[in-house]
């Protein structure tokens, strides 16, 4: 059976230009200087927590410049080019910043968790145990690298005898659901459900996930950080360009005693896991939705003004990130909130500041 591959090749040109240090250095204070909306909009969390934010604005930008300006090798966060003197590309960088912005909310920031949460129940109410494996029908162990990809060496084996444990939310609720695990059959032979009514996790038989898996071997790739990375293909590249995998093969390496194969749960807890929880989330984006020339062509014709926001940021969901309903009407608020932090919808002055003295239209 040939792998799936979680980059299918696209026909449309994909126009991303490696920006200089003047850019990165020009969209970097753009966006500083709009701090306060961005933490207020974008990176609160929807329940007053005690602890500290998982989410700052701070680690955000750290994370930013390293993948804007090309400090991770053949990869890039698009943030414009010559933006000095064209409003229209510092317009698209801005864009795809908020776009990042607004799926990351919807997905982590908001309720600020790190590891993803069992939220497939059965009439609502039953959670499988083995959700670790995959939710609402996704395997994530069957999220498999190109065959090209693959050649290189990008995928991370399954490990039967990985045995892990997420950490629980700050912000979940009594009657959420119990964290992800994934151990072996001989740990584990087969795993039960938690009960939403009753707020009892019923272990005593197996109940089956969506696609009839009941034990959790091999069951360790669950969505981490900012972006919610799942999959054997995404922790591969992960540690392909930015662990020890890297390392290994003589290129720069951000964490280089850091193996994504062996312990992906060190984005949500360990040494490195706040910085982690962005830069993942980063790559990911860059991977699965840069990657795609059709996201390119898009981002052209918000910027010129031949697409609304609102029809923008729906096509993502449907064909790039494959949303739900909710999840997508949630990420299209979230996204208009973006832009709006952002600078992208004012006029006057603060317009002017954003865009540059050149004339545009403006998207609505």
């Amino acid at each position: 059976m040939d792998p799936t591959s979680t980059n299918p090749p696209t026909g449309a040109p994909n126009k991303f230009w490696w920006p200089s240090r003047q850019d990165v250095d020009l969209i970097a204070r753009d966006i500083e200087e709009q701090r306060g909306p961005i933490e207020e909009q974008l990176l609160k969390p929807r329940k007053k927590i005690d602890d500290e934010n998982l989410y700052t604005f701070d680690r955000f930008m750290s994370a930013l410049k390293v993948f804007a300006d090309g400090s991770i090798q053949d990869l890039y966060f698009y943030v414009g080019h010559g933006t000095a003197t064209n409003s229209v590309h510092r317009k698209r960088g801005l864009i795809n910043v908020a776009a990042f912005l607004a799926h990351s909310k919807t997905v982590a920031v908001h309720d600020s968790i790190c590891d993803e949460r069992n939220t497939d129940g059965l009439e609502g109410r039953y959670h499988s145990l083995s959700n670790s494996c995959g939710q609402y029908g996704k395997t994530y162990q069957n999220l498999r690298c190109s065959p090209q990809e693959l050649e290189k060496g990008m995928e991370c084996p399954p490990d039967p005898e990985m045995q892990i444990s997420a950490v629980d939310a700050l912000t979940g609720a009594e009657d959420d659901p119990p964290p992800f695990f994934c151990g072996p059959k001989t740990y584990f032979p087969f795993t039960g459900y938690y009960d939403g009514e009753s707020k009892q996790i019923m272990n005593d038989e197996p109940f089956t996930n969506r696609v009839g898996r009941s034990d959790v071997e091999s069951c360790c790739w669950w969505g981490r950080g900012a972006a919610q990375v799942k999959g054997v293909c995404m922790y591969g590249k992960l540690n392909y360009y930015l662990g020890a995998k890297a390392k290994e093969l003589g290129r720069r390496s951000l964490f280089p005693n850091v193996d994504f194969c062996k312990n992906p749960e060190a984005i949500c807890s360990g040494k490195y896991s706040y910085s982690l929880m962005w830069v993942t989330g980063l790559l990911f984006w860059v991977e699965t939705v840069q990657s795609r020339g059709v996201y390119s062509e898009r981002l052209d014709s918000i910027a010129d003004g031949k697409m609304g926001y609102e029809e923008f940021i729906d096509s993502l969901g449907d064909d790039i990130l494959g949303s739900g309903e909710d999840e997508k009407r949630e990420r299209r608020a979230n996204f208009l909130l973006a832009v709006d932090a952002l600078g992208l919808r004012q006029t006057g002055a603060t317009q002017k500041s954003l865009t540059g003295d050149a004339t545009e239209r403006t998207p609505t």
